[in-house]
């Protein structure tokens, strides 16, 4: 599948460099690179022995560590973050032309207080409440910050040079959540977070939850009836996460697959409720 996501980016942005950064097991590590090398202008191992949940749990950890051992020597102003199961079907610069060279784009930025009582890294009457605690304390000690508290999707994400450089000097980075943690402490390092208008990103509670979401942090795959209806529309959208399955490059490639996708999701759905009326009938 990282081998099709590349395929598809290098289709959309020829010129654009691409960095590699692996996170899975390390016994892994060199089959997947010699699969994925010839699609890559740089590859970069993270080797410290984390369990899985650690590693979901601090990607900006990951992606922190990837800039002080090698992201500092690439030459680059500005990187984008594409996760694995994120799909895009636009060129980078297309999709993000309206950010300032110190913007840090986070998809779905609210402040905190809209999903407090809702998203349990933040719920009051959740365990995670107290790491949440222990992170604005930590804030206000280490940098002077007491505010505002942010909150983004963290499935992808824009960060100017100058951003990761502050960012890798933070002392004890793990405290808190990343999804809290970035927006928050791109504040207080004084950079301007924010969103893109081509770019709409459905939170899993709160008022900006969405039922058919083309762009979410939620588990369940974005259909391809979806897909298709933004695709076919010129102010439709470009990236759609998640999504777990290969993706063609090329354009009838793309409607084919498509097109055969929604008709077998149709089919399905059809199916499955036939079965419903008639288990119950």
């Amino acid at each position: 599948m990282c081998v099709s996501r590349l395929k598809l980016l290098k289709q959309l942005n020829p010129h654009t460099p691409i960095f590699a950064v692996y996170g899975g097991p390390l016994e892994c590590y060199a089959s997947w690179n010699a699969r994925i090398a010839p699609l890559v202008d740089d590859s970069w191992c993270f080797t410290q022995p984390r369990d899985l949940e650690w590693k979901w749990r601090n990607g900006d950890q990951i992606l922190s560590n990837w800039f002080q051992e090698r992201g500092a020597e690439l030459s680059w102003d500005t990187v984008m973050i594409v996760q694995w199961d994120l799909l895009i079907l636009a060129p980078i610069e297309t999709l993000f032309k309206g950010l300032g060279p110190e913007d840090v784009y986070l998809p779905g930025l609210i402040p905190v207080a809209e999903v407090e009582q809702e998203w349990c890294w933040v719920r009051p009457d959740h365990w995670e409440a107290e790491i949440y605690q222990a992170f604005r304390d930590h804030m206000a000690k280490a940098l002077g910050y007491n505010g505002p508290w942010l909150a983004c999707q963290f499935i992808t994400a824009v960060f100017p040079r100058r951003f990761l450089e502050r960012y890798s000097t933070i002392p004890e980075p793990e405290i808190g959540f990343l999804e809290y943690k970035l927006p928050s402490c791109a504040v207080a390092l004084g950079f301007r977070p924010t969103e893109v208008s081509t770019i709409d990103v459905a939170w899993p509670v709160g008022p900006r939850r969405q039922r058919r979401p083309a762009c979410s942090a939620e588990r369940w795959e974005v259909g391809a009836l979806t897909i298709a209806w933004n695709w076919s529309r010129p102010d439709g959208q470009r990236l759609f996460h998640p999504f777990y399955r290969p993706f063609p490059c090329h354009r009838w490639a793309i409607v084919g697959f498509l097109l055969v996708d929604s008709l077998v999701t149709e089919l399905g759905g059809r199916l499955q409720r036939a079965w419903r009326k008639r288990v119950s009938g």
